[in-house]
Parts: C-alpha cells; sequence; structure tokens
C-alpha cells in the first residue's frame, strides 16, 4: 500500500466526488476510469457494483453529445460564463482541467457550492443537458439510468 499527500482543496474534492461508503482509492479510480473489474467489498464486506462511468456517458455513447463538445453555463445576472468540455467518458472539464463526473459536481466546482448543473449548462445550440437527458431517457428501450 502506497501513501500520498494531498492538499486540503483535493481532499474536499474526493469527498465531494464520493458516494456514501466509498473511499478515496475508490473515488481516485472511478475519475481515472479504473473500475473495469467489477463488484467491490465496500467497508463492512458488502458487495456491490461500481458504475465507473459518469451519467453523460450514455449521451457520449449516443452520439448525442460528442467528446471535446464545449457546453455553456451563462450566468447574466452577475455577468459570467463558464465552458465545460465533455471527455470521451462523459465527464466534464472545467477551464481549471477538473474533472467532473456529473453536471451538479461540475457547477460546483466551478462556484464553490451546490448548484444545479443539468439545467445550467447548454449545448452551444442553447440546449440544456435537461432537456438532452430527458430526450434520451424517452426513447423507447432505452435502459439509462442516470444520478446527479
Amino acid at each position: 500500500m502506497h501513501q500520498i499527500d494531498i492538499d486540503n482543496q483535493v481532499h474536499a474534492t474526493l469527498r465531494e466526488l464520493g458516494r456514501t461508503g466509498d473511499t478515496f482509492n475508490d473515488v481516485l479510480r472511478g475519475v481515472l476510469n479504473l473500475n473495469q473489474e467489477g463488484p467491490r467489498l465496500m467497508p463492512g464486506g458488502h458487495r456491490r457494483a461500481w458504475n465507473s462511468k459518469p451519467p453523460l456517458g450514455a449521451l457520449v455513447r449516443a452520439g448525442i453529445l460528442q467528446p471535446g463538445q464545449r457546453l455553456i453555463w451563462n450566468r447574466p445576472r452577475i455577468g459570467e460564463q463558464h465552458t465545460v468540455t465533455v471527455d470521451v467518458h462523459g465527464n466534464l472539464i472545467t477551464a481549471q482541467g477538473r474533472i467532473c463526473p456529473t453536471p451538479d459536481s461540475a457547477t460546483r466546482a466551478i462556484v464553490g457550492y451546490p448548484a444545479a448543473g443539468w439545467p445550467a449548462f447548454r449545448t452551444e445550440d442553447g440546449v440544456s443537458l435537461q432537456q438532452l437527458r430527458e430526450q434520451h431517457t424517452a426513447r423507447p428501450g432505452d435502459g439509462g439510468h442516470y444520478r446527479s
């Protein structure tokens, strides 16, 4: 087992990205897309399957979003516009280089507090991620499930 030192910001981000029962190693494996081995043991010996695929991954796989595509969050009341880029796995990459597995985690990474990312981020054509998700999940025979 190896040990690494991290600063307070990295620690806080790992906590933010994790889910109940996740270790920091689990979170890092998800961000690095290293979770292809199947079910993992959670603390206490409970089994669960790790889903390392970001929820936007289904939209990328369906061709609705493209790797490298820019998404925009306009905040006209405060005169700000934020841009993220979709990666090949469906993560959102902020202008500062933070890898965010969900739109909600991307808004939080940008402003430092929770904000609804699904309706906030839009394609350059003005379509929100919320609209794209609803259209995709409404398709017959599609079993796509998302978490935010």
